[in-house]
Protein backbone atom coordinates (compact mmCIF):
# COMPACT_ATOMS: atom_id res chain seq x y z
CA UNK A 1 0.00 0.00 0.00
CA UNK A 2 1.60 2.99 -0.56
CA UNK A 3 0.56 6.98 -1.23
CA UNK A 4 -0.59 9.47 1.21
CA UNK A 5 -3.47 7.06 2.21
CA UNK A 6 -1.20 4.83 3.48
CA UNK A 7 0.67 7.02 5.01
CA UNK A 8 -1.99 8.47 7.15
CA UNK A 9 -3.02 4.95 7.62
CA UNK A 10 0.39 4.25 9.13
CA UNK A 11 0.27 7.15 11.15
CA UNK A 12 -3.17 6.13 13.28
CA UNK A 13 -1.84 2.65 13.45
CA UNK A 14 1.55 3.74 14.74
CA UNK A 15 -1.15 6.25 17.57
CA UNK A 16 -2.96 3.32 18.28
CA UNK A 17 -0.88 1.41 19.37
CA UNK A 18 1.20 3.92 21.53
CA UNK A 19 -2.51 4.66 23.37
CA UNK A 20 -2.86 0.98 23.91
CA UNK A 21 0.66 0.70 25.35
CA UNK A 22 0.22 4.03 27.13
CA UNK A 23 -3.20 2.71 28.88
CA UNK A 24 -2.19 -0.86 29.74
CA UNK A 25 0.39 0.80 32.11
CA UNK A 26 -2.12 1.89 34.04
CA UNK A 27 -4.78 -0.87 34.11
CA UNK A 28 -3.24 -2.63 36.26
CA UNK A 29 -3.86 0.00 39.03
CA UNK A 30 -7.18 0.89 37.80
CA UNK A 31 -8.43 -2.60 38.24
CA UNK A 32 -7.83 -2.79 41.87
CA UNK A 33 -3.77 -2.99 42.41
CA UNK A 34 -3.55 -0.42 45.57
CA UNK A 35 -0.76 1.86 45.91
CA UNK A 36 1.44 0.68 49.12
CA UNK A 37 -0.01 4.30 50.62
CA UNK A 38 -3.32 3.09 49.77
CA UNK A 39 -2.71 -0.21 51.25
CA UNK A 40 -1.64 1.50 54.47
CA UNK A 41 -4.62 3.85 54.93
CA UNK A 42 -7.25 0.99 54.27
CA UNK A 43 -5.31 -1.40 57.09
CA UNK A 44 -5.26 1.99 59.04
CA UNK A 45 -9.11 2.78 58.44
CA UNK A 46 -9.81 -0.67 59.14
CA UNK A 47 -8.18 -1.29 62.49
CA UNK A 48 -9.80 2.41 63.77
CA UNK A 49 -13.51 0.86 62.54
CA UNK A 50 -12.97 -2.32 64.35
CA UNK A 51 -11.95 -0.56 67.93
CA UNK A 52 -15.22 1.86 67.48
CA UNK A 53 -17.50 -1.22 66.74
CA UNK A 54 -16.14 -3.37 70.05
CA UNK A 55 -16.06 -0.22 71.99
CA UNK A 56 -19.85 0.15 71.01
CA UNK A 57 -20.45 -3.39 72.25
CA UNK A 58 -18.37 -2.48 75.25
CA UNK A 59 -20.52 -0.11 76.58
CA UNK A 60 -23.45 -1.74 75.95
CA UNK A 61 -22.37 -4.64 77.89
CA UNK A 62 -24.63 -5.66 81.10
CA UNK A 63 -22.06 -7.61 82.97
CA UNK A 64 -18.16 -8.09 83.70
CA UNK A 65 -18.35 -11.62 82.45
CA UNK A 66 -20.11 -10.05 78.97
CA UNK A 67 -17.01 -7.54 79.54
CA UNK A 68 -14.21 -9.75 79.54
CA UNK A 69 -15.22 -12.33 77.36
CA UNK A 70 -15.61 -9.14 74.65
CA UNK A 71 -12.22 -8.17 75.20
CA UNK A 72 -11.05 -12.01 74.79
CA UNK A 73 -13.27 -12.42 71.51
CA UNK A 74 -13.29 -9.06 69.78
CA UNK A 75 -11.06 -7.02 70.85
CA UNK A 76 -8.74 -5.86 68.10
CA UNK A 77 -5.09 -6.68 68.18
CA UNK A 78 -3.12 -4.24 67.20
CA UNK A 79 0.14 -6.29 66.67
CA UNK A 80 -1.46 -8.34 63.79
CA UNK A 81 -1.78 -5.04 61.74
CA UNK A 82 1.42 -3.25 62.95
CA UNK A 83 3.09 -6.56 61.30
CA UNK A 84 1.26 -5.71 57.53
CA UNK A 85 1.96 -1.73 58.13
CA UNK A 86 5.42 -2.57 58.70
CA UNK A 87 6.18 -4.87 55.73
CA UNK A 88 4.34 -1.79 53.40
CA UNK A 89 6.24 0.88 54.93
CA UNK A 90 9.82 -0.96 54.34
CA UNK A 91 8.66 -0.62 50.39
CA UNK A 92 8.49 2.57 50.34
CA UNK A 93 9.99 4.00 53.82
CA UNK A 94 10.66 7.63 53.06
CA UNK A 95 6.78 8.38 51.63
CA UNK A 96 4.33 10.29 53.63
CA UNK A 97 2.10 7.59 53.52
CA UNK A 98 4.88 5.13 55.37
CA UNK A 99 5.21 7.59 57.93
CA UNK A 100 1.67 7.91 58.26
CA UNK A 101 1.97 3.94 59.27
CA UNK A 102 4.99 4.35 61.11
CA UNK A 103 3.07 6.91 63.69
CA UNK A 104 0.72 4.24 64.22
CA UNK A 105 2.91 1.90 65.11
CA UNK A 106 4.57 3.83 67.31
CA UNK A 107 1.54 4.64 68.86
CA UNK A 108 -0.50 1.75 69.49
CA UNK A 109 2.71 -1.14 69.89
CA UNK A 110 4.77 -2.10 72.05
CA UNK A 111 6.31 -5.01 71.14
CA UNK A 112 10.23 -4.36 71.37
CA UNK A 113 11.05 -5.87 67.81
CA UNK A 114 8.42 -3.65 65.66
CA UNK A 115 9.19 -0.57 68.26
CA UNK A 116 12.64 -1.01 67.09
CA UNK A 117 12.12 -1.33 63.51
CA UNK A 118 9.89 2.25 63.71
CA UNK A 119 12.00 3.72 65.14
CA UNK A 120 14.94 3.00 62.72
CA UNK A 121 12.62 3.68 59.87
CA UNK A 122 11.95 7.02 61.14
CA UNK A 123 15.01 8.45 62.04
CA UNK A 124 16.42 7.33 59.29
CA UNK A 125 13.91 8.62 56.83
CA UNK A 126 11.90 11.32 58.73
CA UNK A 127 13.89 12.82 61.70
CA UNK A 128 13.02 16.24 60.60
CA UNK A 129 8.78 15.55 60.00
CA UNK A 130 6.74 17.98 61.73
CA UNK A 131 4.27 15.45 62.60
CA UNK A 132 6.17 13.42 65.57
CA UNK A 133 4.90 15.59 68.47
CA UNK A 134 1.83 13.65 68.88
CA UNK A 135 4.42 10.26 69.21
CA UNK A 136 6.77 11.67 71.63
CA UNK A 137 3.39 11.99 73.95
CA UNK A 138 2.45 9.15 73.56
CA UNK A 139 5.83 7.56 73.85
CA UNK A 140 6.44 9.73 77.56
CA UNK A 141 5.39 6.16 79.41
CA UNK A 142 7.23 3.79 77.56
CA UNK A 143 10.05 2.08 78.93
CA UNK A 144 11.82 0.86 76.15
CA UNK A 145 15.29 1.45 74.87
CA UNK A 146 14.11 2.84 71.85
CA UNK A 147 11.70 4.99 72.66
CA UNK A 148 14.41 6.74 74.63
CA UNK A 149 16.79 6.77 71.91
CA UNK A 150 14.14 8.38 69.36
CA UNK A 151 13.54 11.10 71.78
CA UNK A 152 17.42 12.07 72.10
CA UNK A 153 17.61 11.65 68.30
CA UNK A 154 14.61 14.27 68.18
CA UNK A 155 16.13 16.53 70.13
CA UNK A 156 19.32 16.92 68.46
CA UNK A 157 17.90 16.41 64.83
CA UNK A 158 13.85 17.56 64.64
CA UNK A 159 14.46 21.51 63.45
CA UNK A 160 10.26 22.21 64.87
CA UNK A 161 10.02 23.32 68.06
CA UNK A 162 6.95 21.45 69.12
CA UNK A 163 8.50 18.12 68.23
CA UNK A 164 11.69 18.86 70.51
CA UNK A 165 9.96 20.43 73.09
CA UNK A 166 7.47 17.45 73.30
CA UNK A 167 10.88 15.21 72.98
CA UNK A 168 12.67 17.02 75.72
CA UNK A 169 9.23 16.52 78.03
CA UNK A 170 8.79 12.77 77.12
CA UNK A 171 12.57 11.76 77.89
CA UNK A 172 12.57 13.68 80.92
CA UNK A 173 9.33 11.31 81.82
CA UNK A 174 11.01 8.17 80.57
CA UNK A 175 14.07 9.05 82.89
CA UNK A 176 11.92 9.23 85.65
CA UNK A 177 10.59 6.43 85.27
CA UNK A 178 13.64 4.77 84.94
CA UNK A 179 14.69 6.12 88.07
CA UNK A 180 11.89 4.58 90.10
CA UNK A 181 13.00 1.12 88.72
CA UNK A 182 16.86 1.94 89.75
CA UNK A 183 15.39 2.90 93.40
CA UNK A 184 13.18 0.03 93.31
CA UNK A 185 15.80 -2.56 92.08
CA UNK A 186 18.27 -1.19 94.89
CA UNK A 187 16.10 -1.83 97.52
CA UNK A 188 15.00 -5.56 96.19
CA UNK A 189 17.97 -7.04 94.32
CA UNK A 190 16.18 -10.08 94.11
CA UNK A 191 13.65 -8.44 91.49
CA UNK A 192 16.35 -7.67 88.55
CA UNK A 193 15.57 -10.91 86.81
CA UNK A 194 11.82 -10.48 86.76
CA UNK A 195 12.54 -6.85 85.75
CA UNK A 196 14.31 -8.58 82.64
CA UNK A 197 11.45 -10.96 82.16
CA UNK A 198 8.86 -7.91 82.17
CA UNK A 199 10.75 -5.49 80.46
CA UNK A 200 13.85 -7.27 78.05
CA UNK A 201 16.79 -7.63 78.77
CA UNK A 202 17.56 -3.73 77.31
CA UNK A 203 16.29 -1.67 79.69
CA UNK A 204 17.78 -4.22 82.46
CA UNK A 205 20.75 -3.38 81.51
CA UNK A 206 20.25 -0.01 81.24
CA UNK A 207 18.71 -0.13 84.93
CA UNK A 208 22.01 -1.66 86.24
CA UNK A 209 24.36 1.13 84.63
CA UNK A 210 22.52 3.85 85.95
CA UNK A 211 23.96 6.06 88.34
CA UNK A 212 20.94 7.56 89.97
CA UNK A 213 22.56 10.98 90.71
CA UNK A 214 23.64 11.88 87.31
CA UNK A 215 19.94 10.32 86.09
CA UNK A 216 17.99 12.80 88.82
CA UNK A 217 20.35 15.66 87.52
CA UNK A 218 19.57 15.20 83.72
CA UNK A 219 15.69 14.82 84.82
CA UNK A 220 15.99 18.51 86.28
CA UNK A 221 17.95 19.55 83.33
CA UNK A 222 15.66 18.42 80.64
CA UNK A 223 12.77 19.89 83.13
CA UNK A 224 14.31 23.08 83.31
CA UNK A 225 14.69 23.41 79.45
CA UNK A 226 11.34 22.98 78.50
CA UNK A 227 10.59 25.56 80.77
CA UNK A 228 13.40 27.84 79.30
CA UNK A 229 13.06 27.30 75.68
CA UNK A 230 9.47 25.75 75.19
CA UNK A 231 7.02 27.20 77.43
CA UNK A 232 5.23 28.18 74.64
CA UNK A 233 4.37 24.96 73.27
CA UNK A 234 0.85 23.94 73.11
CA UNK A 235 -0.73 27.59 74.00
CA UNK A 236 1.75 27.24 77.45
CA UNK A 237 0.21 24.24 78.48
CA UNK A 238 3.60 21.96 78.44
CA UNK A 239 5.17 24.60 80.43
CA UNK A 240 2.51 23.89 83.47
CA UNK A 241 3.09 20.13 83.00
CA UNK A 242 6.60 20.55 83.42
CA UNK A 243 6.44 22.89 86.42
CA UNK A 244 4.47 20.40 88.17
CA UNK A 245 7.03 17.76 87.79
CA UNK A 246 10.09 20.35 88.49
CA UNK A 247 8.24 20.97 92.08
CA UNK A 248 7.80 17.27 93.01
CA UNK A 249 11.14 16.81 92.17
CA UNK A 250 12.62 19.55 93.64
CA UNK A 251 10.79 19.38 97.03
CA UNK A 252 8.88 15.84 97.27
CA UNK A 253 11.84 13.31 97.08
CA UNK A 254 13.28 11.22 99.29
CA UNK A 255 16.03 12.73 102.03
CA UNK A 256 14.26 16.59 100.93
CA UNK A 257 12.92 18.69 103.17
CA UNK A 258 9.16 18.11 103.87
CA UNK A 259 7.31 21.22 102.87
CA UNK A 260 5.44 23.30 105.11
CA UNK A 261 1.69 22.13 106.33
CA UNK A 262 -0.30 24.07 108.37
CA UNK A 263 -3.14 22.52 110.13
CA UNK A 264 -5.05 21.50 113.25
CA UNK A 265 -4.74 18.77 115.52
CA UNK A 266 -7.53 16.56 116.89
CA UNK A 267 -7.93 18.86 119.72
CA UNK A 268 -8.10 21.83 117.30
CA UNK A 269 -4.90 23.53 118.07
CA UNK A 270 -3.09 25.01 114.86
CA UNK A 271 0.14 23.57 114.41
CA UNK A 272 3.18 23.20 111.54
CA UNK A 273 4.84 20.90 110.26
CA UNK A 274 8.34 22.58 110.87
CA UNK A 275 7.50 22.80 114.45
CA UNK A 276 8.29 19.37 114.68
CA UNK A 277 11.37 19.29 112.70
CA UNK A 278 14.22 17.37 114.65
CA UNK A 279 11.79 15.10 116.27
CA UNK A 280 10.32 11.62 115.62
CA UNK A 281 6.79 11.88 114.86
CA UNK A 282 4.10 9.73 113.73
CA UNK A 283 2.10 11.55 111.10
CA UNK A 284 -1.39 9.95 109.70
CA UNK A 285 -2.73 11.69 106.91
CA UNK A 286 -6.18 11.60 105.63
CA UNK A 287 -9.35 13.28 103.82
CA UNK A 288 -12.80 13.29 102.62
CA UNK A 289 -13.92 14.23 99.35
Amino acid sequence: MHGPWADRMRGRVTRCVALTLAVGLVVPHARGQESPGEELKKLIDGFTQAQQAFMSEYREAKTDEERQKLIAEKMPKADGVAAQIMQLAAKTPADAASLDGLVWVLQNVREPKTTAEAVRLVLEHHAGSDRLAGVCRVMATQLAPEAEDLMRALIEKNPHREVQGWACYSLARQLKQRAELVAFVTQRPDMKERLAEFYGSGLADRIAKTDANRLNAEIEELLGRVVKDYADVQNGTLAKSVERELFEIQNLAIGKSAPEIDGEDVDGVVFKLSEYRGKVVVLDFWGDW
